[in-house]
Formats: structure tokens, sequence, C-alpha cells
């Protein structure tokens, strides 16, 4: 039986994150190989169990140094990964070719400790930016170039690829697109009892919130928010806030709250951040998604919704273009396409 590593976020708090490590893992676990999961990045791997009780000043110095982080970083995967054998490495999906110093180590560090072994790293349905640092793109640049095949799942990452970081790569899909096949999910929209219910899954106000869409204060961002449900909601519809990131619970939260008071005439419930499974059981009912979560949006199409996207980043908007007015055939053949080419990957890996 061959064997794979499975580098992304799945542990984390995150619907968006457990739906990509699952739509992975379970993919190929099927297909009979074993496959052991690490995080690409956590702290308390990193830095120790207590890395909270260090003066976030030793923990600035250590980020800001290539050479520090790598160091610590290549001691937490060693740690990890042992010496156990591996045929192939899968890292990904997600934004992950940006502004993250944590993963531009992990991508380094990987793509070096596998390429001593021969052992191919492959980098599935990502997605990223140019706005970082000279540095980063530099050390992008080479982690790309050591990598069996890159898989991005946009046009504009594609481009970045090849333009930015002279790297080939493939352009291709999220592969949560491939989650109903993969799961074996026999969801038909036309057999579901569909509620007119709208699902809004927002995001905290924050620095690019103000730079990209000129919301220059929470207040005007809420405000905003309230435009945007009742453009998408009925005299009749239900209202349900909730997170798909438990991170993004406090201001669920508070939305709530603030639309609580502005709209009177529709019910407004608020569910607490729980698991995937559930946050997939309201999604088969609903018929709607307003949200700046990616996933979110992804899995609210795929389970029969209209979506809204809220495009405050450069991964948002290139979504809103190529899926908020998507319709089902086109849906269909994308998710597809997706399953294809995780078989691709698949055939790669078992052939080699």
């Amino acid at each position: 039986m061959k064997k794979i590593l499975v580098v992304n976020q799945g542990h984390t708090k995150n619907y968006g994150d457990v739906a990509i490590n699952s739509t992975i893992t379970k993919f190929f676990e099927e297909k009979n190989l074993e496959v052991d999961c690490i995080p690409y990045w956590e702290e308390t791997l990193v830095f120790g169990k207590n890395y909270k009780k260090i003066p976030y000043r030793i923990i600035s110095i250590i980020m800001n140094n290539t050479f520090l982080v790598d160091f610590f970083n290549r001691r937490a995967i060693k740690k990890q990964i042992k010496n156990k054998n591996y045929d192939a490495v899968i890292i990904g999906g997600g934004e992950l070719i940006g502004n993250h110093d944590g993963f531009n180590s992990s991508l380094n560090v990987i793509t070096k400790i596998f390429q001593k072994k021969n052992i191919p790293v492959y980098l599935l349905g990502v997605s990223g930016d140019v706005d970082i640092t000279d540095k980063a793109k530099r050390r992008y640049k080479e982690a790309l170039n050591r990598c069996k095949q890159v898989i991005v799942r946009d046009a504009h990452t594609e481009k970045i690829c090849k333009e930015t970081y002279k790297t080939d790569c493939k352009k291709g899909t999220d592969v949560v697109f491939a989650y109903l096949k993969v799961m074996k999910d026999n969801f038909d929209i036309e057999k579901e009892d569909k509620k007119d219910i709208t699902i809004l899954v927002p995001i905290s106000y924050n620095k690019k919130i103000k730079e990209t869409l000129n919301i220059k204060t929470k207040e005007d961002y809420y405000e905003y928010i309230l435009n945007l449900v009742r453009k998408n909601i009925s005299k009749t519809s239900k209202l349900v806030i909730t997170s798909s990131v438990l991170d993004d619970e406090k201001c669920s939260k508070e939305i709530y709250e603030y639309l609580k008071k502005s709209i009177k005439e529709n019910e407004i419930e608020f569910i607490e951040y729980t698991n995937l499974d559930k946050f997939i059981e309201l999604l088969k009912l609903s018929t709607i998604v307003i949200s700046a979560r990616m996933h979110a949006m992804i899995l609210g199409l795929i389970y029969g919704n209209k979506v809204e996207v809220i495009p405050f980043k450069t991964k948002l908007k290139v979504f809103k273009e190529e899926y908020q007015d998507i319709d089902t055939k086109k849906l269909n053949t994308v998710q597809e396409n997706t399953y294809k080419e995780l078989e691709e990957l698949y055939d790669e890996i078992n052939n080699k």
C-alpha cells in the first residue's frame, strides 16, 4: 500500500479547511492509499505548548528572520513526520501563496526535506497574491520550482505563478467542488425540501475591507451588510446568521444584534459555530448564502444555493466573477472536472 502525506490546516476551527482536508483525505483513502495529515503551521508545534508566554518581540524577531523561523519550523515538521517513508506529499489547498510567513517557511522547509529524499511534492488547489515582500516572493519562487506539480484554483494565480514565480502550473479548481462526489453525498436539489432561508456568514471588519471596499468604519460595514441582506431577502424570508470560522463568531453575534434592530419584518436567528456536518445540514435547507468566506460559498453552491459575495480580497473578486452567477449545468461540470483532477493526481502518484 502506498502512503502519502497531506499538509494543510484541516485541524483548525474553520469549515473550509476541514472540508479541504476531508475531501483530499477521503478521496485518497478510497483509492487504498494510506494517508497521514500534518498542519503546515501550528505555533504550539513550532514554538512549544507555552508559546503564548513567549514575549511578542521574541516571536517577531524569529518570524522576521528566515533562518530562525525555518530552523524552528524544520524541527517541528521533522518531529511530526519522524522517519516515515512516503510515496508523495500533497500540500493544500487554499489561499496559501501570499502574506503568510508561516506557510512561506513551511513550503520551503517541506520541499527541501522531500527533495533530498527524492519524494515528489504536489501543491493542490491553491491561490495567492503578490502583495508581499520581495524576500517572500524569492522564497516562494524557489520552493514552487522544487514542486513536482503546482495546481492552482484560478486564472489569477496561474498568471502569478507563470509571470512572477516563473513556475509551470496547471489551472484547476478548488478541491471542495469535489466534496459531494468524494463523500458520496446523494444531494439532489430537485428532491430537497428547500426553505426560504438566507444564510449570512460574515467576516470581522478589517483593514482589507476598509481599503478594498472603501468602508471607513465598522458601523459603515454593518450598514453595508444590512443593504446586502435586504437585497437578498423577501418579506417571507428567514435570515440565519452564523460563522464558518470560529474567530468570526463574535462579529457574527454583533451583526445579528445590529440586524435585529434594523429588520423588523423578518425572522432572524443566530446559530453558533458548531461543526461542518451541521453547517451542511443548514445549507441543504437554505436558498441563498451571503459571505466573505469562500468555502462557505462553495459549499453553498454545491448544496443548491445562490451566493452573494463580499469581495474584499482578490480571491473573492475572482470567485465572484467566476461563480456568483454560475448556472447548474456549468456548476456540475466544475464538480466533475474537480473530481477528475484528483483522479489524475492519483494516477500520477500511483504510477510513480
